[in-house]
């Protein structure tokens, strides 16, 4: 009988618990909706809690131009490269003047415009935290090239249609818009990344440093405590027709000072909203969840 009482409580406790984190997904799902009703653009969700399920997800399986989060993808490349002695971090990366290329956004193309040889591990710093065009063209280029980093990038997924690129910076405008990922893959690979299922814990050390700070913190981190640590890339499009095309940010956010954390995609695409509106909105669904995870 004692254990027949054992087995009934427990079936009770699964079913309590079942139902308790049922009704508080719910409540994170009409919250999220509430905020991003009546927006006039496009968006595509993904939340992935600390044990990687997705707990929200609006559109996770649709592909949205990545823009610059497309250097978060190119660094995991770098540093497996690096973990593999394949590329060192101390070794050099010369840039000539012509490969810096004008028009493009470079903030080492700005301060060196004659060009200038920095290391690898530099290089990486420019990608990842300064968003450098010029920079991510050439680490493309030293690390395999494109179909290479395809390969690599989609061997993490099932679902080969989940991320895709096709073109570089330098490549004809317009056509940096062609390179597209799912934002359920983008909170899949960012959770195997916090798990150390894609690089090294060395080179994970390396990368969210990087991630930590950027140009722009006005979206996933930007209602985050302060004592909380956070790490993101965002991508941003120019504005055609007053139609903003992109309006990105990917990240993890820790609930606690533990280890308790989630991740996070949010992508946006064909605004009509103004810049603050959209990085608020974006801000306001990681605080939302954020609470609702900090309270189970």
């Amino acid at each position: 009988m004692k254990n027949l009482n054992t087995v009934i409580l427990g079936i009770l406790f699964f079913f309590i618990t079942g139902f308790r984190l049922h009704a508080q997904n719910d409540k994170m799902k009409t919250e999220i909706l509430e905020i991003i009703k009546d927006k006039k653009f496009d968006i595509g969700i993904s939340v992935r809690n600390s044990k990687g399920v997705e707990i929200f997800g609006h559109k996770s399986n649709e592909k949205y131009k990545m823009y610059s989060v497309s250097k978060f993808f190119l660094a995991l490349k770098v540093l497996h490269l690096v973990d593999k002695k394949t590329l060192l971090l101390n070794q050099n990366v010369s840039f000539a003047k012509s490969d810096l290329k004008a028009g493009l956004f470079s903030p080492l193309r700005d301060s060196n415009p004659e060009g200038i040889t920095i290391t690898l591990e530099k290089a990486l710093y420019y990608i990842v935290n300064q968003s450098d065009n010029n920079v991510f063209d050439k680490l493309v280029d030293l690390s395999g090239g494109i179909e290479s980093l395809n390969s690599y990038i989609s061997s993490f997924t099932k679902n080969k249609n989940s991320f895709f690129m096709s073109a570089l910076y330098r490549d004809k405008e317009g056509t940096i818009g062609n390179n597209v990922v799912t934002p359920g893959f983008s909170s899949l690979l960012l959770y195997k990344l916090m798990k150390n299922k894609i690089i090294s814990i060395e080179s994970k050390n390396i990368l969210l440093p990087l991630l930590e700070t950027s140009i722009n913190n006005k979206r996933i981190q930007a209602l985050v405590p302060k004592n909380l640590k956070s790490f993101h890339k965002g991508g941003t499009s120019d504005r055609v027709n007053n139609v903003l095309i992109a309006s990105n940010d990917i990240g993890i956010v820790y609930l606690n000072e533990k280890k308790d954390f989630f991740t996070i995609a949010v992508f946006i695409s064909n605004s009509l909203e103004d810049d603050a509106v959209n990085d608020a909105v974006t801000a306001k669904i990681t605080e939302i969840t954020r609470n609702e995870l900090s309270n189970r």
